[in-house]
């Protein structure tokens, strides 16, 4: 019978099969996650406008919705979005086929909306008054093939338009051109690429509390996990927890990385790492020593000895 144990963000507690177990405190030495900015201010412009009426795209488009893919890595990234002290500016990732193929990555200023940041990084082409982005560098969308560009700010693919939201210090924008049917996870949902902004920054800033699920073999790296995750205080205690689970598979020989959420752009996040013992721990160092090995995955998998292998 697997046990499961949850571990809190204040605590690790210990149990399983009935058992009862001892708290153990987080260790106040542990290298913090990143601080949480304050919430982002939401943006006065309307709602992001629909394609033409000869063939208009799931709602959404250019607003981003997607199931985790198999997406590849490509080359060298510029940007990390490893946890840190106070981030002046944001991070801006222009990608295509679900993060296979990187066009951008650079440093932007906070404060204007996800398309004026865009629009001041990159080339674009709009439609409707600038709320619906139809080309970047020259990469334009295709009814014919179903593809459209579509954007996530950490790690969450919104359901609001790209000139309703302004972005923050610390975040990372990313702008991914896909087919409509790379998205077929409900929306809005979470990747993986943006680890571990998911946690520590949240939808427009806002931190939750931080549950880890780990069985007994696995409490080590658990309560590690939980540590580098769980550091900030949450703006609510009580609120629903982010959640990152340890889940061993001896079926396999390394270990995946997914992440999916509720049915709410503010909702709660859930990653799951499932795979072999001895994957898992490998990977769970490698997540945190350099998370920027993931960036732009929709989901990640890794080898026995924690190294990313499908990009």
């Amino acid at each position: 019978m697997r046990r499961l144990v949850a571990l809190a963000a204040v605590g690790l507690a210990l149990a399983g099969c009935g058992g009862a177990g001892e708290e153990l405190q987080p260790d106040p030495d542990a290298s913090p996650g990143a601080a949480a900015a304050a919430p982002a201010s939401p943006s006065a412009a309307p709602a992001a406008g629909q394609s033409d009426a000869a063939h208009e795209p799931p709602a959404g488009a250019s607003a981003a919705r997607a199931a985790p893919s198999s997406a590849a890595r490509a080359g060298a990234d510029s940007a990390s979005t490893s946890a840190g002290g106070d981030v002046d500016g944001a991070t801006l990732w222009v990608t295509m086929g679900a993060g296979a193929e990187l066009l951008l990555s650079t440093q932007v200023d906070a404060g204007a909306t996800v398309v004026q940041v865009l629009d001041g990084a990159a080339e674009i082409e709009t439609r409707y008054g600038g709320r619906y982005v139809t080309s970047i560098e020259g990469v334009k969308e295709n009814t014919d093939r179903q593809e459209d560009w579509f954007f996530l700010v950490n790690g969450i693919e919104p359901d609001v338009g790209a000139a309703e939201i302004k972005v923050a210090d610390g975040d990372v924008i990313w702008w991914d051109h896909r087919s409509w049917e790379d998205a077929g996870a409900v929306h809005p949902a979470a990747t993986v690429g943006a680890f571990p902004h998911p946690f520590h920054r949240g939808w427009k800033g806002a931190v939750r509390p931080v549950e880890v699920i780990a069985p007994p073999q696995l409490l080590d790296s658990g309560a590690t996990m939980r540590d580098y995750l769980g550091a900030a205080p949450p703006d609510d205690p009580d609120a629903e927890p982010h959640r990152f689970v340890l889940e061993v598979r001896d079926d396999m020989s390394g270990a995946e990385l997914s992440a999916s959420m509720g049915n709410k752009n503010g909702s709660a996040v859930t990653f799951v790492l499932a795979g072999t013992e001895a994957a898992i721990r490998a990977t769970v160092a490698s997540l945190i020593e350099r998370p920027e090995l993931i960036a732009h995955h929709y989901s990640a998998t890794f080898d026995a000895a924690g190294q990313v292998i499908n990009g």
